[in-house]
């Protein structure tokens, strides 16, 4: 027999919830975390919850472990895209997400997932899970985003069944016109890896800064530190380039808390050895 392995995101003890995450966190110039060059603290900011929060998955009205954690990356690529470039951007994000599906896994019985969604501001990346964790989570995620244009130009992931699925996504939108549609079908059917990862090249250098927002379970000098973390995880990617702007004005948390599609759907910290012995099936702690 092998040796047992240890899933570094399943906790092996729970630690008691602190107070919900009610406190307006900080923003990061009045941090001690100065952010280096080439980055400075007017692109990397923490929002300030208020009355807007992320809707999450039902949970007990208790201060409990359950967290949320949103990166948005800020570029105005998106809400000028091509046709081709949004076909593209479709491609990368199917191919992203079955890339992702081991860590997502690993992640699940931990009570884990994520998200990724590109919106007019760029790339919203959210997270679910447990305080204890879901750091750990984020950076590894945000470090698959970081290698996947090389994972991509390897050859590693083959574009045909993600081409099928974004036809077949692109056939039901809504919101396409039908020459735009005509375009990104066109486009989808004759992708290449190499199409798809020079779009997430430029996607990501065109990246001008992020903010983030956190709730749950999660202190705002926590919510601070993982920003820097994943800041730097990602400082040798995204950055200016020669024909973007920084944006005039850095949405608020209400432009992008829409409901995450959080992936993997079984994603639940009843898995955790114990959890099932101090809370019942609808997750409330008895008194």
């Amino acid at each position: 027999l092998s040796s047992p392995v240890f899933n570094p995101l399943i906790p092996t003890s729970l630690r008691p919830p602190r107070t919900a995450n009610d406190k307006v966190p900080m923003d990061l110039s009045a941090s001690d975390n100065t952010l280096s060059s080439p980055f400075d603290v007017e692109r990397w900011m923490v929002l300030a919850p208020n009355q807007y929060t992320i809707p999450l998955p039902r949970s007990p009205p208790e201060a409990n472990y359950r967290c949320a954690f949103v990166l948005q990356l800020l570029s105005s690529r998106p809400a000028r895209a091509s046709a081709e470039q949004a076909a593209y951007a479709e491609l990368w994000k199917l191919s992203f997400d079955a890339a992702a599906s081991d860590l997502a896994e690993l992640g699940a019985p931990g009570g884990l997932a994520y998200e990724v969604r590109f919106n007019k501001y760029g790339i919203r990346v959210s997270f679910l899970g447990l305080s204890q964790t879901l750091p750990s989570y984020a950076r590894r995620m945000i470090q698959l985003v970081v290698k996947h244009q090389a994972r991509l130009l390897a050859g590693n992931d083959s574009m045909s069944s993600f081409r099928t699925l974004a036809v077949s996504n692109a056939n039901r939108a809504r919101d396409l016109s039908p020459t735009r549609k005509r375009l990104v079908i066109s486009t989808l059917q004759q992708a290449t890896e190499f199409d798809v990862a020079f779009e997430g090249i430029s996607f990501l250098r065109s990246c001008t800064g992020g903010v983030c927002f956190s709730q749950g379970d999660l202190t705002p000098s926590e919510t601070e530190s993982l920003l820097y973390d994943l800041q730097y995880i990602l400082k040798d990617s995204i950055g200016r380039s020669d024909d973007e702007e920084i944006p005039a004005v850095v949405p608020s948390i209400k432009d992008f808390i829409d409901t995450p599609s959080w992936k993997p759907r079984n994603a639940s910290p009843c898995y955790i050895a114990g959890v099932s012995l101090i809370s019942d099936a609808c997750g409330r702690v008895p008194r």
